[in-house]
C-alpha cells in the first residue's frame, strides 16, 4: 500500500470537541482539539501518526501567533485476527451455526477493551454485545431482543469450548 495517500481500509471515526478559554490580557483564545482516529493495522497507525505530525508542523507558525502542540497519541492498538484468534473465530462461527445465528465479522478499528487486550498478546473475541448504536453517548440505544440472542450465542460458545476440552482430554 502507498502510505503517501490515505489507506483505503483505514476507518476514520473523527470527533472534534472544542473548549475555549480566554487568555488573560489577550483577546486571542486557546483551542483544544481532540480527534478520535481508529485504524485496522499497525501500518495504518504509523501512517496516521506521521500525517498528524506533518499537519502539526504545517500549522505551527509562531511568527504568526499560532502554535501547535501535540499531546497523547493513538491509545488503542489495532486488533487484527491472528492465528490464535482465528481458532476462536471458527469456534464462535460453529456455535452460531448450532443456534441458527449467522456471525459476520467486521473490522471496526475499534477502541474496545479487546483492542487493549490484543495489544498485550491476549486473543479475544468481542462479538457478544447487544445490537444497538451510538455507544457511550446520551443517544445510545440497544435492541432488547438482541440481549437474549447474544446470551444464547454465549451459552453455545461455552458448550463448544467444553466439548473441545472434553475431546482434547480423552
Amino acid at each position: 500500500m502507498n502510505r503517501d495517500s490515505k489507506p483505503t481500509h483505514c476507518k476514520f471515526c473523527c470527533t472534534v470537541k472544542s473548549s475555549y478559554q480566554a487568555l488573560p490580557g489577550n483577546s486571542m483564545q486557546a483551542r483544544l482539539r481532540r480527534v478520535n482516529v481508529r485504524v485496522n493495522d499497525q501500518g495504518d497507525a504509523q501512517w496516521v501518526e506521521s500525517q498528524v505530525q506533518k499537519i502539526a508542523q504545517e500549522f505551527n507558525l509562531p511568527e504568526n501567533g499560532t502554535t501547535v502542540e501535540l499531546h497523547g497519541g493513538l491509545n488503542s492498538a489495532p486488533k487484527p485476527i491472528e492465528r490464535e484468534t482465528s481458532h476462536w473465530v471458527q469456534l464462535v462461527e460453529q456455535a452460531g451455526t448450532m443456534v441458527d445465528q449467522s456471525i459476520r465479522w467486521n473490522a471496526s478499528g475499534g477502541a474496545s477493551d479487546g483492542n487493549k487486550l490484543a495489544s498485550l498478546g491476549l486473543s479475544n473475541i468481542d462479538t457478544f454485545g447487544p445490537e444497538g448504536d451510538l455507544l457511550h453517548s446520551d443517544q445510545e440505544w440497544v435492541r432488547l431482543a438482541s440481549l437474549a440472542k447474544k446470551a444464547i450465542l454465549a451459552v453455545a460458545v461455552i458448550n463448544q469450548v467444553n466439548n473441545e476440552s472434553t475431546t482434547t482430554v480423552k
